[in-house]
């Protein structure tokens, strides 16, 4: 198995701290076997033996947006969410009131599903000093919190902090320990601070010690931090935040969650190809959802609709409930963590590429593939010289979610594809060996 790939360098930043990319990924794998988990383990179970909630098994690829009081609750409203590709909505609900049901309701109604915020829950997740109440009392207030939740068919988690402190973490591994004895089906999400994020904020001396007090929290899905929105195409602190939330998730043999922008650096709508890449470098690395951080515009709209519908539900579909195998970039400027051929590539040659590989448990004789552009900012070219035991390359056609062979099919004495993409574009290739 190729060994992990992410970032090709560590920003200034973190350089200036002593904190390097490759503590950073010790601090992730810490407690783990071997940095070669697969991500997720077996789809139903984490490391810790817990079975991960109902909707983490669904299958599907979750692409999510916050609700806020501006976005209403209007029919017309959540229907252009829907439609526009979103099936999860963030940040749902307030403490079982008129708004709260709602809002529940109406994504019900357009099936969308919904992490919950609940008052009393952020308050415990959250709050610090005398103002909380003693332990004794937590497991009534989280009963009462969740009741008006947990029996509703669009609820399938609770939303506990985002970009959260490492001096709660001790009180949020109980919170978490709590709603999965009372609703074990219902998923607890924590947002993590980014990857360059000051020590004063994270409470913490580093980002490595941060995310290794963040490991008593047996949460059911990484969350990776905000991912930066003022980038080019060879952003690495895009590549360590992935990185690093990779192998945290990795260790625990959970799913990984991150990020999109809803905005471009200056607030006016992003461009489809930075966006586009923004979801292509999220699915190479294993993402199993992402979610829209910020307001999506309606200047913004038709770019994100674009890319939901026609390129990220499909083959986030298809990678959903795949094992993220590797993750590399071709570059060659990253030594050790840049892409490593194996039997079913065994090289990529021309313009710097992500490669995501990913297995199935179904079909031990098939390998998928995800080549990335590394720059939403230029076109590539890049060939694949594919292992002498692989016989069939197919392509994976969004359109209909159907898979064709690439042109000039791979056999004997010719096993290499030549492939341009668009700036930010991606193809997702199926490798078989045997006849």
């Amino acid at each position: 198995m190729a060994r992990d790939a992410g970032a090709k360098e560590v920003p200034a930043q973190l350089l200036a701290t002593g904190l390097t990319r490759r503590r950073l990924l010790q601090a992730a794998t810490a407690g783990a076997a071997g940095a070669a988990l697969p991500l997720v383990a077996d789809g139903r179970v984490d490391a810790a033996g817990h079975q991960l909630p109902k909707y983490l098994r669904n299958g599907r690829f979750g692409i999510g947006v916050h609700w806020t009081p501006s976005v209403g609750v209007c029919p017309e409203r959540f229907g252009a969410i829907a439609d526009s590709g979103f099936n999860l909505l963030l940040s749902a609900g307030t403490d079982g009131d008129v708004a709260s049901s709602q809002v529940l309701d109406l994504a019900h109604q357009f099936k969308l599903r919904c992490i919950a915020r609940t008052p009393e829950l952020t308050r415990l997740a959250t709050l610090r000093g005398a103002a909380l109440p003693p332990r004794t009392e937590w497991p009534g207030l989280v009963a009462d919190a969740i009741e008006p939740f947990v029996a509703h068919p669009a609820v399938v988690g609770f939303h506990l902090d985002d970009e959260t402190h490492a001096d709660v973490f001790g009180r949020q591994a109980y919170l978490v320990d709590l709603l999965r004895s009372q609703a074990p089906e219902h998923l607890s999400l924590i947002g993590l601070m980014p990857t360059d994020t000051a020590p004063g904020r994270l409470r913490a001396a580093d980002f490595a010690d941060y995310l290794q007090q963040f490991s008593q929290v047996s949460v059911p899905v990484v969350s990776a931090g905000r991912i930066p929105t003022q980038v080019d195409g060879g952003d690495q602190t895009a590549f360590v935040n992935w990185a690093t939330a990779r192998a945290d998730a990795r260790r625990r043999s959970v799913p990984l969650w991150g990020t999109l922008p809803a905005t471009g650096a200056d607030g006016q709508a992003i461009a489809l190809r930075e966006l586009l890449w923004r979801a292509n470098v999220a699915l190479a690395y294993g993402a199993t959802s992402v979610t829209f951080a910020g307001e999506v515009t309606d200047e913004s709209l038709g770019a994100v609709k674009s890319v939901n519908r026609q390129w990220l539900q499909p083959v986030g579909d298809e990678l959903a409930m795949m094992r993220s195998e590797s993750v590399g970039h071709t570059d060659g400027r990253s030594g050790d963590e840049e892409f490593r051929p194996d039997g079913w590539i065994g090289a990529v040659e021309g313009s710097p590429v992500i490669v995501g590989s990913f297995t199935s448990r179904l079909r031990r004789d098939r390998r998928w593939s995800l080549v990335v552009n590394e720059r939403h900012d230029c076109a590539a070219s890049v060939t694949v010289r594919f292992g002498a035991g692989v016989h069939r390359v197919a392509r994976f056609d969004p359109a209909d979610e159907e898979y064709r062979p690439v042109p000039g099919q791979v056999t004997a004495g010719r096993n290499s594809v030549r492939f341009g993409l668009r700036p930010g574009a991606a193809v997702l290739l199926r490798m078989s060996r045997g006849r």
